[in-house]
Order: structure tokens, then C-alpha cells, then sequence
């Protein structure tokens, strides 16, 4: 690892890779109290997680309320090319959390949670720069089909304590694409929950795939491609069995960010 070096701890050492962000402007951060703005009804986004496992939102409608930055309210494309920019100079991704932008994204994302299933935002953060080729810092492809929360793994919670009366889960992941995330440049695919035998009965201990793909070649057909437009956000639940794809080769990149949350009742949140 490198010795530290004080310029990391300075606004402009970060700026330098995307002068147009902000770091540690109240003025931006304000921004993120701002509810996301959107035609979609909480109770229909609730359903929808319930019945399926996940949610898509178009990026947000500009309501007036800046003066810059559209319907988010900050720059999502330049958010995108920090995180190429940090990449080409050796930083991961989760880094572009040094922007206040960022964190706009997650606090106006936290009145929808809050308002569809009941879920608090926590400090459950990812962030992803797929591209065929690349250097340490990007991934070839998408992580490999998985659960964010695994019955093997959380015994008794995942599953058991999982879920509120009615199907929604008391976990979940908020994606938001921070570039174009067609199926060409990589996006997330996933199995419906109403596929996935699996999903909320647990796993048993085999393989996810085993229990989804159990009928043969058929199965395949239930799988759902997820493309996003850069700004657009995908809500899923910790049950939901998805991946991300191989881009193809000369695809730009796919950047994307992503933030936890869950029901303050549940260990699930932590």
C-alpha cells in the first residue's frame, strides 16, 4: 500500500480528476434533502418489490427546483467520468464517495425508500466501472449471479426475518447508473422473484442457479434484462438473484453507484 500523502486529504487534490463536482459544499449537499421526483406512486413501488424483487425508475424529472444539473440536481455525467478518471489513476471506484454528488444521489434516493418500503439508507455503498479491457481498477464484467444477502450466510435472517407481511423485503439495494447501461456496454439482468423458487423459500443449500434453471434450457426465458439510461435507478431486494454482463469489446464504459438500505428493525440493515 502507499504511504499517505497530505494532498489526498485536500478538496483540490480530488477536484483535479473532475473540476466541474464539489467537495464539501453545503450548497450542493442541501440538495440531497430534496425528495426524488417522480410520477410513480409509493405504494406501486412497494408492490412491485414485493411481487417481483425490484423497481425501475427513469432518471428524475426536472421540477424546477435548481438551476443546474436537471432532475437530480447535480451532474450524474460527470459523476461517471470521475469515476474513469480516478480509475486511469489508480483509485477504485467506491472513491467517487468524495464527491458531494454522490451523496446528493443517496439522499434524495432516501425519501424514496423511505416512502415505498419503509427502508433507511445506510453505509452500504458500491460502486462499479465495467469495461472490456481496462486497467486494475475496472472490472471485464459484471460480478458473477448472486444475492446480496444469502440464506448460507445470514441463518435465519435473510429468509426467516427477510421480509414484511405483505412481501416486501426488509433489505435492499438502490443502483443508479452514472453512464448509459444498455446491454452492450454491460447491464444488470436478474430473475424475477415470481421465477426464483428459491427467492424467499431459501436456497436449501445448493446454488441459486439450480433451483431458477431447474426445468432446462426453458428457464432461461424468465431471465429479465435491465437496461438503464445514465441517471436511471434500479431497486432490488437482497433476495433478488441478478448479475451484471460482459460489455462488448470497444463498448464504452459502464459506471454505476450503488446504496444500501433496510428496515431499522432488521439485523439485515447492517
Amino acid at each position: 500500500m502507499a504511504a499517505f500523502r497530505a494532498e489526498w486529504a485536500t478538496p483540490e487534490y480530488w477536484l483535479a480528476f473532475a473540476p466541474s463536482l464539489h467537495v464539501a459544499s453545503g450548497t450542493i449537499l442541501r440538495r440531497g434533502l430534496v425528495p426524488f421526483c417522480t410520477d410513480e406512486a409509493p405504494a406501486a413501488l412497494r408492490a412491485a418489490l414485493a411481487a417481483d424483487g425490484f423497481f425501475q425508475l427513469a432518471p428524475p424529472e426536472d421540477c424546477g427546483l435548481f438551476d443546474d444539473g436537471g432532475g437530480w440536481g447535480v451532474d450524474v455525467a460527470a459523476l461517471g467520468d470521475a469515476v474513469v478518471a480516478l480509475g486511469e489513476a489508480g483509485w477504485p471506484p467506491i472513491y467517487v464517495l468524495v464527491y458531494d454528488e454522490a451523496w446528493v444521489l443517496r439522499g434524495r434516493l432516501a425519501h424514496t425508500l423511505r416512502g415505498a418500503a419503509d427502508l433507511a439508507v445506510n453505509f452500504d455503498f458500491a460502486a462499479f466501472h465495467v469495461r472490456a479491457g481496462g486497467n486494475a481498477q475496472t472490472l471485464a464484467a459484471g460480478w458473477a449471479p448472486h444475492r446480496d444477502r444469502d440464506d448460507a450466510a445470514h441463518v435465519g435472517g435473510a429468509v426467516a426475518d427477510g421480509f414484511a407481511a405483505d412481501g416486501a423485503p426488509k433489505c435492499a439495494t438502490a443502483w443508479v447508473a452514472l453512464s448509459d447501461a444498455p446491454p452492450a456496454t454491460s447491464c444488470l439482468y436478474c430473475v424475477p422473484r415470481q421465477r426464483d423458487p428459491g427467492y424467499a423459500a431459501g436456497d436449501g443449500g445448493r446454488s441459486p442457479l439450480e433451483g431458477c434453471f431447474a426445468a432446462g434450457p426453458a428457464s432461461f426465458r424468465h431471465v429479465r434484462a435491465l437496461p438503464a439510461p445514465m441517471g436511471g435507478v434500479l431497486a432490488f431486494s437482497h433476495r433478488l438473484l441478478h448479475w451484471g454482463s460482459a460489455p462488448d469489446a470497444g463498448a464504452p464504459p459502464r459506471v454505476a453507484v450503488a446504496f444500501g438500505a433496510g428496515s431499522e428493525s432488521s439485523p439485515l440493515a447492517a
